[in-house]
């Protein structure tokens, strides 16, 4: 539970400046221009490339914040001892599990993509300050979902009936 709360903690203070800072450098119209992941998204959608640009803000913008969501909500019920909406949560923390994995398929363009785009002095693309902690977020969050264990919101939701609800044979 520790390493959980830790880990998506530190992918959270990853998240500000993996879409803060400038993600990555690409030669549009000839001209290297840096780009945070928004500014990537508004200029999709000006150039109407409106599926990319949805593509691009749900991949590298919306689904690591509600993945970060997801675990803080888990994490949060399992110290709260909550027991609302346990289904709920487990099947949201299965979701953000299977999700994670193709996460890393944000960094993994980047790896291969920016070699590609040597051309010349000119014309060139690269990644950005930003590219590091984007990674982070990806493979923080990943780890988080593996030392979480959904059953504990389970468990903790059950420590918090009273004595004489858990005892059924015995009367005061």
């Amino acid at each position: 539970m520790g390493r959980a709360t830790a880990l998506t903690l530190a992918a959270l203070l990853f998240y500000l400046p993996a879409n803060l800072l400038p993600l990555a450098t690409l030669p549009i119209g000839l001209t290297p221009t840096r780009y945070t992941v928004l500014q990537g998204v508004i200029d999709l959608v000006q150039a109407n490339l409106w599926g990319l640009a949805a593509l691009v803000f749900c991949a590298s913008f919306a689904i690591p914040f509600l993945k970060l969501a997801g675990l803080g909500w888990c994490l949060h019920s399992v110290w709260r001892g909550s027991s609302r909406h346990l289904r709920g949560k487990t099947r949201l923390f299965h979701i953000v599990e299977e999700v994670g994995r193709w996460s890393m398929v944000d960094p993994f363009v980047f790896a291969c993509f920016v070699p590609v785009m040597q051309y010349n002095s000119l014309i060139y693309g690269r990644a950005e300050p930003a590219a590091t902690p984007f990674a982070m977020v990806v493979i923080m969050t990943m780890l988080a979902t593996r030392c979480f264990d959904p059953r504990l919101m389970w468990d903790a939701a059950g420590c918090r009936r009273p004595a004489s609800a858990s005892s059924p044979g015995l009367s005061a």
